[in-house]
């Protein structure tokens, strides 16, 4: 289900970006510090989006790695909170 979710997305993203880039055929001009181009607007728009999922792909990327890294750490807790009860089980049975 997820698949076909961001198949659909990603189908739906396409198909925008080439609308934007057809309808807007404009150019304007882009002032970066060391050099200035002109590119059309639809261009323009879509490099924006794609540099916005870059960096809400980093920035989530980042979340994803600290929640990980939080499981791993509880997992290993968790493993051996159970070992514990196990002996703490076994030991009146020795008695």
């Amino acid at each position: 289900m997820y698949k076909l979710l961001s198949l659909v997305f990603a189908l739906f993203i396409s198909i925008l970006s080439v609308t934007l880039v057809i309808f807007n055929d404009g150019t304007i001009l882009v002032d970066i510090y060391f050099k200035q181009f002109e590119i059309q607007i639809g261009q323009a728009l879509v490099l924006s989006i794609f540099i916005g999922i870059v960096i809400s792909l980093l920035f989530i990327g980042n979340i994803i790695l600290s929640y990980r890294s939080k499981y791993v750490k509880l997992k290993k807790e968790n493993n051996l909170v159970k070992k514990e009860v196990q002996n703490l089980r076994k030991l009146p049975m020795q008695e």
